[in-house]
């Protein structure tokens, strides 16, 4: 388990608090967009990495986030389209 210092208000000491960590599912169910689905808070990144590969065995495209944003996707593809088009409305 990752700890990630928090400073608080009252004390020069840092307190930790533990990261956590889900599974995002991505999935086409004959809409033109994709439903994105989110699973519950895994204390381990293991734990969420072992689900993670378990869906995409399926046949979905996961990715794992944490508390602190997205860490790493997989099974999707690369993004280049995304990054072409957010690139143009700039």
């Amino acid at each position: 388990m990752r700890l990630a210092p928090v400073a608080h208000a009252t004390t020069t000491t840092p307190v930790f608090i533990a990261s956590v960590y889900r599974v995002v599912t991505k999935y086409r169910n004959g809409t033109e967009r994709p439903i994105v689905e989110r699973g519950p808070w895994h204390t381990s990144h293991t734990t969420a990495d072992y689900w993670a590969d378990l869906l995409r065995g399926q046949g979905y495209d996961t990715s794992v986030e944490s508390d602190n944003g997205l860490l790493h996707g997989g099974g999707g593809g690369d993004n280049s389209a995304l990054a072409d088009a957010l690139s143009s409305m700039a």
